[in-house]
Parts: structure tokens; sequence; C-alpha cells
């Protein structure tokens, strides 16, 4: 008979936030890592360290998971249970668009995570064991190459996706689109992607195939120094599970970390960029994309998309 000698109710739910608000005074600043509980009821509570530094912007996110913390562990041990073992959670990791609970089992060597995200409301919503996005998400299943992009108007913006299956298919697999009511967020320069990133992760948060790639309009990368693009936020964001190549029309300013590749008749060069996947690797693929003109048919066909939702 299955046990329950790890579940978190058997504390009552304030402990946890609770012991959280304590660990955070006695620390002389934000860590990436802090440790909550004893005994079988102990497990660690992780924000990501992106380009440096500890996101401290997502502590109301962390505080929003422990407060629910009793609810999601009950959530995974119910979708479990058939399991004979008695799970125990490990870590909670808490990201800007959803949150990680790390298991290990206490009887076989094995170890798996549970995701959750929360509504507008901030509702923890229990998803599973992997996300639309991962390249595990459908047994069976091949992952896609997905190019995606975005579009505005005064009172509306969009999203697009365009999956594919290889670097040199002519068609399409797949297209999804999705639009959102109200002024989009206004443009930051240096900061495009505070109202991009979340319309790409509601996107993804969709996926109709598990994705291997993404393909975004822009740069990744902003500087030789590192400084992260849309494609490396969106890279941060997605938990580091899925590559992300940034093919970019117009140069950066003073870009010198970019690779610039011809395709077609054209004499204006795409400007590359990537993380997760080598940038030379990135550059070839694109190159190789089908497509006579000078952006690959399948990344215009994204671009057309989201503008014809836009404004329709």
């Amino acid at each position: 008979m299955r046990k329950n000698t790890f579940r978190l109710g058997q504390n009552v739910p304030s402990s946890y936030l609770d012991a959280f608000e304590t660990a955070l005074s006695a620390a002389a600043g934000v860590a990436p890592r802090v440790s909550l509980g004893e005994g079988d009821l102990a497990f660690d509570v992780e924000l990501p360290v992106e380009f440096g530094s500890v996101r401290d912007d997502l502590l109301p996110q962390a505080r929003s998971a422990l407060a629910a913390i009793i609810d999601m562990d009950d959530a995974v041990r119910a979708s479990n249970s058939d399991r004979e073992d008695d799970e125990r959670l490990a870590t909670l990791r808490v990201y800007e668009f959803f949150a990680e609970l790390e298991y290990f089992s206490t009887t076989v060597n094995s170890q798996w995570s549970e995701f959750f995200t929360a509504d507008a409301k901030g509702i923890w919503r229990h998803r599973g064991k992997t996300m639309p996005w991962m390249r595990d998400w459908r047994s069976g299943v091949t992952p896609a190459i997905v190019a995606v992009d975005a579009a505005y108007a005064e009172d509306r913006s969009s999203a697009a996706a365009v999956y594919f299956a290889d670097w040199s298919g002519l068609h399409a697999q797949a297209k999804q689109g999705i639009a959102k009511e109200g002024a989009p967020p206004a443009y930051e320069p240096g900061a495009f992607y505070k109202r991009e990133l979340p319309l790409l992760m509601e996107l993804l948060d969709a996926a109709l195939i598990p994705v291997s790639t993404i393909v975004v309009d822009g740069y990744v990368w902003l500087g030789a120094d590192g400084k992260p693009g849309l494609g490396a936020r969106l890279y941060e964001a997605l938990g580091r599970c899925v590559p992300v190549i940034g093919v970019a029309k117009t140069k950066f300013r003073d870009d010198t970390w970019s690779q610039p590749v011809r395709r077609g008749a054209s004499d204006a060069p795409l400007f590359i960029t990537s993380v997760g996947i080598d940038r030379a690797d990135a550059a070839r693929r694109i190159v190789n994309m089908s497509g006579e003109g000078r952006t690959p048919k399948l990344l215009s066909q994204a671009d057309r998309l989201a503008r014809s939702i836009v404004a329709s």
C-alpha cells in the first residue's frame, strides 16, 4: 500500500511561507536557493539566476507558490496514485511563467518534475510532467522546429507560430496564432522583450507539437558582452529547455557578435545569433531553409500570420 510519509499537508498551510519569510529576513540578500522545513518535509526553493543575477523580482511568484504548496503537492500525489512508492519533494523552482516541483522516489532510484502554471487570479494549475513546448511533451511525436513572430496594433496584439519538420522543408506541419485585446505595452528601447515575451510564452504554452528549436525575428544577444535580447530572455523563460535562434533583418548598432549570412540573390545579409545551439550551426540551418528570397519562406509565413491576425 502507498504511504504519504512526505505529504506536505502534515504541516499547517502557512508554515512554508512563514519559513520562507524567516529565511529571507535572516539572509544578507536574496539567495538563489533557500532550504525550508525539517526532516521528512524539508525541501529547497530556487529562484533562477539569469545573466549573472538572481531573479529577485520573482519573489512574489515564489510566495504565491508557497502559499499553495500543499494543494500543489496533493495534486501531484493524486496524479501519481497508481505508484507504489512514496514521492518526496526535493525542490520548488520558480520561473517567471511556471513553477517546477522536483520529486524523487524514496524506494526506487528515480526522480522527475511536475509543472504548474498560475492563471490571472493566481490559482496554480497542475500541468503534468511536461509542458507543451518540451521535446518529450507527447510520447511518440517527433518534436518540430517552430518559427514565432508577433505583431501590434493600437488596441490589439498577436503572436503566431509556424511548425516544420526539418530545416529544408517546403511546407508547414501546422500553424497557430493568438490575439490579445487591449493596447499593448509601450515599446521600450533595449527592452523589446517586455512586451513580446509574454505573448510568445502564451503561444508556446498552447503549443500544437513538441518543440525542438525556436526561431525568433530579432536578436538573441544585444552585445558581445552577453547583453540579452528577446531570444536569450525566451530561452531563460523556457527553463533553458529549447535552443533559440535569432534571425534579424536589421543590423543592431555596433554589432560584431552576430554571424551575417546571405540567401538567394539578395546582397543584404541576415544577422544570426543563438543560444543553446552553436552560432555557426544555427547560421547554416537558416541558410539551408527553403525559399529563394532573403528571408526563409517559413519564417515569412510566421510574420504574415501574426500580421493577419492583428489586422482581422
